[in-house]
């Protein structure tokens, strides 16, 4: 049998991405196991090919290939492709933020978001079953309704972040207070405006030394972008800092030099960088909605509501009681645990087995 992942796009330091690439060795334990991209893969992504490549292989009979779909925001070109194709399909379904929250600052996105759902529904006779990273994800599709579900976090080597050496700080800004960070892309479904509100609360009341961090990729959504940049400037709010996306050196440094990670995002379907944070022993403070309670379990603070005020309050709490975050840091060892790539990459193969039979 053979087992190839098919990406709309390859992109690096994408979660998606990520994912496709750590799940390829555990695939070829199945046989020759392949990522293809729909659109040009981002030349820095590492041996993805385009799907063109896949199209030009003989066509084998049905049964003997499966292909892999990562859901993504614009599906409609693999929808096309996957017509009238004798392979069997799985699908890994990484959630999708709600359009509405895009409407203001990205309508265009909006449109796309509600087609991109549409084109999952319209999968659901043509899978064989899903691999999704939470149950919230899973609850999601039933509702759309998909039957053969299995909930497989993704397979993240945290080791690998964790042993990254030291570099030499010239992608992060000079910072001497305590560090609030949160990573994640520029979108409305980030609410990056809630943790910017959570701040000035912090630095105005509780923490005049702290500073926040915001670290993730800023090419999309522009219009959020600026708003973002031109609030932080009404608000004469200092300390606020815009990295952008970070290597992997520079990402291990920021999680080094952090002391708390703040999540208010209004849609995540798993939230890697909550993990990434607790593999750093950095304690969490996050709003549980969607996902990001199912993600945290008990090894952070989950708020019940998005109140600025509250998460200013819990990040200084945070701040300045060591006991509470030695607390943290050992329940999320323990969350770990649940998270060990080897553990999750069994699940993994079990849950392919059981699907494909």
């Amino acid at each position: 049998m053979e087992i190839h992942q098919v990406l709309v796009r390859a992109l690096p330091a994408n979660a998606v991405t990520k994912d496709a690439l750590a799940l390829r060795p555990l695939l070829r334990r199945f046989g020759p196991s392949e990522v293809f991209s729909f659109h040009r893969p981002d030349p820095g992504v590492p041996d993805v090919a385009p799907l063109a490549a896949y199209e030009r292989r003989p066509a084998h009979p049905s049964g003997e290939t499966v292909l892999l779909l990562h859901s993504w925001f614009d599906h409609a070109g693999v929808v096309r492709f996957l017509e009238g194709r004798p392979e069997r399909v799985l699908l890994r379904y990484h959630g999708g933020a709600r359009p509405e929250q895009f409407e203001r600052f990205d309508p265009r996105f909006a449109r796309t978001l509600r087609a991109a759902r549409e084109e999952i529904r319209g999968l659901r006779h043509r899978v064989d079953g899903v691999l999704t990273a939470s149950r919230h994800n899973a609850d999601e599709l039933r509702g759309l309704g998909f039957e053969r579900v299995a909930v497989v976090p993704p397979v993240e080597d945290m080791t690998a972040l964790t042993a990254e050496p030291a570099g030499d700080g010239g992608a992060l800004p000079a910072m001497d207070g305590p560090v609030v960070t949160f990573v994640g892309r520029l979108a409305p479904n980030k609410a990056h405006e809630l943790l910017i509100q959570a701040f000035h609360v912090l630095k105005t009341y509780l923490c005049p030394t702290a500073h926040l961090v915001l670290a993730g990729e800023r090419r999309f959504h522009a219009v959020y972008r600026l708003a973002l940049e031109r609030y932080v400037a009404e608000l004469a709010l200092p300390d606020v800092h815009f990295t952008g996306p970070l290597t992997n050196t520079a990402l291990a440094d920021l999680y080094r030099r952090s002391d708390v990670f703040l999540c208010m995002s209004r849609y995540e379907g798993f939230c890697v960088p909550l993990v990434e944070a607790m593999a750093f022993g950095v304690p969490v403070v996050a709003w549980g909605v969607t996902a990001v309670g199912e993600t945290v379990g008990d090894a952070g603070i989950v708020l019940d509501e998005p109140r600025p005020a509250l998460a200013a309050e819990a990040v200084a709490r945070v701040l300045a009681d060591g006991a509470l975050r030695a607390r943290l840091r050992a329940r999320a060892e323990a969350r770990l645990r649940e998270f060990d790539a080897a553990a999750v990459g069994r699940r993994m193969v079990a849950s392919i087995e059981a699907v494909l039979g």
